[in-house]
């Protein structure tokens, strides 16, 4: 097995289970109730590193909807961080709320959010932030269980993820690479803009593209859905 960084996953001495624990950080202390994160992850160490990529990534995308919202998130990363975040105060991700106290606690979280944006005279709301919106609406509404659609970067992110657990990668050096490709490429296009594409070239580039997306998509598919015993 490769080297897997597993940063927050401890042993607990009195049960010998395998456990997922990390203190909430300062960005989400306002969102999230509990002083740590606390998940038992399976009774060995194997089992437990094999669960410890997905309950990291839960907590990663809290932490980024926390710090960044969903501004400019396409839906599949927008109802992935919402989703973690329901699941994190104890709510059904995908509905108004199992009961009367759930459904509650909820309509009054999402007034908090927004009433401060409604006209008195006429009673719409006006200039609503894109992150209260959609948390206030996930809040009322839940976030829909199906597949949003795929974006290409949802597909390289998803494809990242995995190739990061199997090669035993640290994900921060993985995105920082991936950034600094991405900014290589701008600048040589930026520099080539001289050059104007050809009509042929154009539909080459356009067919290519949606191949890969319908390939990456496949794939994200794959990774979303559980697996088989």
């Amino acid at each position: 097995m490769r080297n897997v960084t597993v940063k927050y996953l401890r042993e607990n001495n009195r049960t010998g289970s395998f456990e997922y624990r990390r203190r909430v950080p300062k960005v989400l202390e306002g969102m999230v109730k509990q002083r740590e994160f606390l998940k038992v992850l399976g009774k060995t160490q194997g089992e437990a590193v094999m669960h410890y990529g997905r309950e990291h990534e839960r907590i990663e995308h809290m932490i980024s909807l926390a710090k960044h919202g969903v501004t400019g998130l396409s839906p599949l990363e927008q109802s992935t961080r919402l989703t973690a975040l329901l699941e994190s105060w104890g709510a059904d991700p995908h509905s108004r709320g199992r009961d009367g106290n759930e459904r509650t606690w909820r309509e009054e979280a999402a007034a908090q959010l927004v009433d401060r944006y409604q006209d008195p005279r006429t009673g719409d709301y006006v200039g609503v932030p894109e992150e209260d919106g959609a948390l206030a609406g996930a809040l009322l509404g839940g976030v829909s269980n199906g597949t949003p659609e795929v974006t290409v970067t949802d597909a390289f992110a998803a494809w990242g993820t995995s190739l990061c657990r199997r090669e035993g990668i640290s994900q921060g050096i993985y995105y920082k690479w991936s950034k600094d490709f991405m900014e290589a490429g701008k600048r040589r296009l930026a520099g080539d803009t001289a050059r104007a594409a050809t009509t042929d070239e154009v539909k080459d580039l356009r067919r290519e593209a949606r191949d890969l997306k319908e390939v990456v998509a496949e794939q994200t598919l794959e990774l979303r859905l559980p697996k088989k015993a």
